[in-house]
C-alpha cells in the first residue's frame, strides 16, 4: 500500500528499509530522548530494526498493527514512522496513531502544506 501526498509518500516497511531506519534513529537520537524510552544499544543496528519490521509485518498479517515509513517523495528519503496499533475492530473501530518525524525535516513546507497533515 502506498499513500502520495504533496512532497511526500507512505508505505508499509519493508526489510530493506532497515538502514534507513538506523540513520533515522541514529540522526535523531538526541531529539527523540526526552519523548521515547530508552533504547539499547543494539536498537541502533541494521539487525534490529530488520527484525522490529518483520515483527510488524507478522502483526500486520493478524491486523494489530499497521507500520508506515514516511518518505520524500522526489528523494525518497526516509523521514519519519507512523503506526496505527491497539487496533479495535467491530461496530466501534478505533486505534493509536504514533508517529515521529525527523527533526530536520518537522517543519518543512511540504509537511505543513498539506504533506503529512493531510494524511495524519
Amino acid at each position: 500500500m502506498k499513500v502520495t501526498g504533496q512532497g511526500i509518500h507512505l508505505r508499509f516497511l519493508n526489510e530493506s528499509d532497515a538502514p534507513s531506519m538506523v540513520a533515522l534513529n541514529r540522526r535523531n537520537r538526541a531529539f527523540f530522548g526526552p519523548y521515547l524510552i530508552d533504547r539499547p544499544e543494539e536498537f541502533y543496528t541494521v539487525e534490529y530494526q530488520q527484525a522490529s519490521i518483520r515483527s510488524g509485518l507478522a502483526l500486520m498479517e493478524k491486523d494489530q498493527k499497521y507500520s508506515f515509513g514516511v518518505f520524500l517523495k522526489e528523494s525518497r528519503e526516509l523521514i519519519g514512522l507512523l503506526s496505527l496499533t491497539e487496533i479495535v475492530r467491530g461496530p466501534y473501530q478505533s486505534c493509536w496513531l504514533g508517529y515521529y518525524l525527523d527533526q530536520e525535516r518537522d517543519h518543512s513546507p511540504c509537511l505543513k502544506a498539506g504533506g503529512f497533515s493531510e494524511h495524519a
